[in-house]
């Protein structure tokens, strides 16, 4: 479970994207079911760069995202870095402590010929087995709650970006089911996911929808964004994936509350969150 001091740097850090969302790339989000993946359980401790070691990620150098491609598998920095990365050719995706509230960064190298159209993060390969350790998951911000274990989860947020196109268009795959979860496995709840991809490009006005026009991320392009993600395995009991844990929102209540019941409701919450 989350200490008080901890929510209260969550609602922060949430208090900081808003307030530096306006510099980023507008995002639309999609999700598609694909096929159902089974996992025993998701851990409930925070996911760093450090815990997606075995994730694949494709940088794609066609517009339709079918064409010339490269494969990385994802580096997990050394022992309690909470670092992790994906280095390519002229680009590099970076992550570096909770995927909650620390952004990721895709970057592309000066002086190079890069055109990137999108990228592909596969969590996990495909397999028709449940998956049982050390895989990754990515968690949509909705359903509230989501599959037990999971939290509360983060659609991509793009924070600050450096390029000549101004939308990334987010698309989600391959919906997960846990087997800790109390629906059948055959009921996903719909909010963890194998898969995700990226495209960068802009919004053509045009009606009744705008028009997406993909647009290269090319050297000296930047994104910044957030994403959360969850790890598959074992769950760790007391942890922000056990159901008694707040939400971020809830904490921000919890606090207010604790404030308004006066200083000793407070140093008796402080001498107990140590514990």
């Amino acid at each position: 479970m989350k200490s008080f001091a901890t929510a209260f740097a969550v609602l922060s850090g949430v208090v900081l994207v808003a307030a530096t969302a306006s510099r980023g790339a507008t995002v639309s989000h999609l999700s598609i079911p694909g096929t159902t993946r089974v996992i025993t359980d998701v851990t409930g401790f925070r996911t760093t760069g450090e815990d997606m070691g075995g994730m694949r990620v494709t940088a794609f150098f066609t517009p339709d995202l079918l064409g010339a491609s490269e494969t990385v598998n994802w580096n997990p920095g050394v022992a309690g870095s909470l670092a992790g990365s994906a280095v390519g050719t002229g680009w590099r995706l970076d992550e570096s402590g909770d995927t909650w509230n620390s952004p990721w960064r895709l970057s592309a190298d000066t002086g190079t010929n890069l055109t990137l159209y999108g990228l592909k993060l596969e969590g996990f390969l495909e397999s028709n087995d449940p998956v049982s350790d050390r895989a990754t998951v990515f968690d949509r911000t909705d359903p509230f709650f989501g599959t037990d274990g999971s939290y509360r989860g983060r659609d991509l947020d793009a924070l600050a970006m450096a390029g000549s196109w101004s939308h990334v268009r987010v698309v989600y795959s391959d919906q997960v089911e846990s087997l800790a979860h109390v629906a059948p496995p055959t009921s996903p709840v719909g909010d963890i996911y194998r898969a995700m991809q990226l495209q960068f490009g802009n919004l053509i006005p045009s009606d009744p929808l705008p028009i997406f026009e993909p647009v290269p991320f090319v050297a000296g392009n930047e994104l910044l964004y957030m994403q959360d993600a969850d790890t598959v395995g074992p769950r760790v009991p007391g942890d922000p994936g056990d159901e008694g844990s707040p939400e971020p929102a809830s904490a921000l209540l919890l606090l207010i509350g604790l404030a308004a019941a006066g200083p000793r409701f407070m140093r008796a919450s402080r001498c107990s969150d140590k514990n």
